[in-house]
């Protein structure tokens, strides 16, 4: 569920962060795997979002590609992130698995297109996959 959560937008690892660190920890069961979790999302051994993001994976080490980091953290800002769904940091290339089903509607297309306009303007290269099988 918190997979699910993240990749439906609901929350982010940041967010979830945050809210735990202000609440203590005998009020909170589960603690220890909750931090696990935000632990395995924040140091890009994360879990994929989607069938598709799977499909990727396997397309990418199948083919040979090497380099990448899933889930990438960049900074776009004092205070904000966002994630790429691949990313060949040394050479600032990121790969969006950016399906419209997923992405289709007005406010998520606007989302996408402004974390798009902050990244290049860092100096990466974004790269979509629109139509994976």
């Amino acid at each position: 569920m918190f997979d699910y959560a993240i990749g439906k937008d609901l929350v982010s690892v940041d967010g979830v962060c945050r809210w735990l660190n202000k609440h203590p920890a005998k009020r909170l069961a589960g603690r220890r795997l909750l931090q696990s979790l935000l632990h395995e999302r924040s140091d890009g051994s994360v879990a994929f979002r989607s069938k598709k993001e799977m499909s990727v994976r396997t397309w990418l080490l199948d083919s040979g590609l090497i380099g990448w980091t899933p889930n990438f953290l960049v900074a776009v800002g004092s205070n904000q992130t966002t994630e790429m769904d691949f990313a060949w940091p040394e050479q600032r290339v990121s790969l969006e698995v950016s399906l419209f089903y997923t992405h289709g509607s007005k406010q998520k297309q606007e989302r996408d297109a402004e974390r798009r306009r902050l990244l290049v303007m860092r100096g990466w290269r974004i790269v979509e996959a629109n139509d994976i099988h």
